[in-house]
């Protein structure tokens, strides 16, 4: 970022939380500037005078012209985009901060290069190493599992899922957005009742920037099965195998 840049990210500095403000922005009785969440508060924190409805819109409109540093330039970052731009790269930057998804009771936070150690270090009940992977299926199984492959020295989220009497699978790449295209993945169904029976589907991997499975389920972009399908796959002892595979695009 050039000098003036700098200086004028200052002036839009909150003096309460101290990050950069951005519209609405407040001002107190005294004419001190505050950001929408900490005008929640009952007083300035500059001169302690109570706070109003007014808004700076001038400070609100030089909001819009000026590049906001990324949140994690500490983690490495420097990307410097307008207003409009910044919010949407802090959900794809590649020092964003990773929170674990192998355990909903874990509460750990880092960068992507400490997440393959903690998964290793914690969750190595649900790593699956290799790009084809064989798991089995089984009805009173889990509605939902997520476990973590290693293929091609990368991760990638698996996730099955039961909604709705039918059965997906998606795969998530761990790493830079504009790397995910580079993979793919294909699930095949068998059984070892039949050997000329089986299904074969092929899929596109999402990136990792979507926490909610159902939200990669309602974009389409997975593998279903509807149960009474998978069901005539299942062997006497109620299983039905298939393998995950992780491909080059």
């Amino acid at each position: 970022m050039n000098v003036l840049n700098d200086k004028v990210l200052e002036t839009l500095k909150c003096p309460s939380c101290f990050l950069y403000m951005k519209g609405p922005i407040y001002v107190c009785l005294s004419g001190h500037s505050i950001c929408r969440s900490c005008w929640m508060a009952n007083s300035c924190p500059v001169c302690k005078l109570a706070l109003t409805d007014t808004r700076n819109f001038s400070l609100e409109t030089v909001s819009t012209i000026v590049y906001y540093p990324c949140n994690n330039v500490e983690s490495g970052c420097q990307q410097c985009l307008p207003i409009e731009e910044i919010d949407e790269h802090h959900l794809i930057c590649d020092y964003r901060s990773y929170a674990c998804r192998l355990s909903k009771y874990c509460s750990w936070e880092g960068t992507r290069d400490e997440l393959k150690k903690h998964y290793f270090a914690k969750h190595d009940n649900n790593i699956l190493i290799g790009r084809e992977c064989f798991s089995l299926w089984k009805q009173e199984k889990p509605d939902y599992t997520i476990n973590m492959i290693m293929a091609f020295d990368e991760m990638f989220y698996v996730h099955v899922k039961r909604r709705n009497d039918i059965n997906y699978w998606a795969v998530q790449y761990i790493g830079r957005s504009e790397d995910v295209i580079l993979f793919c993945f294909e699930v095949h169904i068998f059984t070892d009742q039949f050997n000329d029976r089986k299904l074969e589907f092929s899929e596109i991997c999402h990136d990792d920037v979507k926490d909610d499975i159902d939200d990669i389920i309602d974009s389409g972009f997975c593998v279903a099965v509807p149960l009474n399908v998978l069901e005539t796959y299942t062997n006497m002892e109620g299983v039905v195998f298939y393998k995950i595979e992780i491909k080059r695009a």
